[in-house]
């Protein structure tokens, strides 16, 4: 969680700035693309190491959660695997 010093209340919070040190610091993530943003959320498009070893792509909006506490926090929503080109 990142403090923040006005309270929580999201006005200072850069949600990009936070999916984008999240996925940096995320295991597996070959690759990511934040593909639409607005102040309430992000979609982003990650590419990353399945368990069998080959990679996916994979769709999460993230919405910025302020907390009581005077803290920010991400919550992930996993949105499913993104389609091929030739399934469409």
């Amino acid at each position: 969680m990142v403090p923040s010093p006005v309270g929580g209340n999201g006005n200072d919070f850069d949600l990009k700035r936070a999916v984008n040190e999240e996925l940096d610091a995320r295991d597996g993530v070959l690759d990511y693309e934040i593909t639409d943003s607005s102040p309430e959320h992000v979609l982003v498009k990650v590419t990353e190491t399945s368990e069998d070893g080959d990679s996916r792509d994979i769709l999460y909006r993230i919405q910025h959660e302020p907390r009581p506490d005077g803290t920010d926090d991400t919550h992930w929503e996993y949105l499913g695997p993104v389609a091929d080109e030739e399934s469409r």
